[in-house]
């Protein structure tokens, strides 16, 4: 027997847990605030954790390589306006809380987030499955 397992997008944000998915709605209904459930067996969650994982590590390398790399080191023309130019860059792409930058960051934690909500479900299905089998094999 499968079970079915579910990630609905209030486990990921806690403040849109009071708002509720019908399961009995047959289309995927999304609104601003809410997403539907993702259903998925449970021998699907590792390799779901998985693409997750790679897809962190791919975010950290480039927000790495972002870090290091977006900041201007140095007005390019040394004059007053590419100064000002340099630092407005630099407040918009990496520094304000709207920033690129710190966009990818936040998407960075979601994943995150995402992630260990998988390694919790994993880890509860073996977990799960290794008590059913001690049981199995005490009868």
């Amino acid at each position: 027997m499968q079970s079915d397992s579910r990630i609905a997008h209030s486990e990921v944000h806690p403040e849109l847990a009071s708002e509720s998915v019908s399961d009995t709605d047959q289309e995927v209904q999304v609104s601003e605030r809410q997403h539907d459930v993702l259903r998925l067996q449970a021998h699907m969650i590792p390799s779901i954790r998985a693409s997750f994982s790679a897809a962190l590590d791919d975010l950290d390398a480039a927000l790495g390589q972002l870090r290091r790399n977006g900041l201007l080191a140095q007005p390019w023309l040394g004059d007053e306006t590419s100064s000002e130019v340099a630092a407005h860059y630099t407040r918009r792409a990496m520094e304000a809380p709207d920033s690129s930058y710190r966009s990818l960051q936040q998407y960075r934690a979601e994943l995150g987030r995402v992630h260990d909500t998988l390694q919790r479900m994993e880890d509860h299905y073996l977990g799960t499955d290794q008590v059913a089998a001690d049981q199995y094999r005490r009868t």
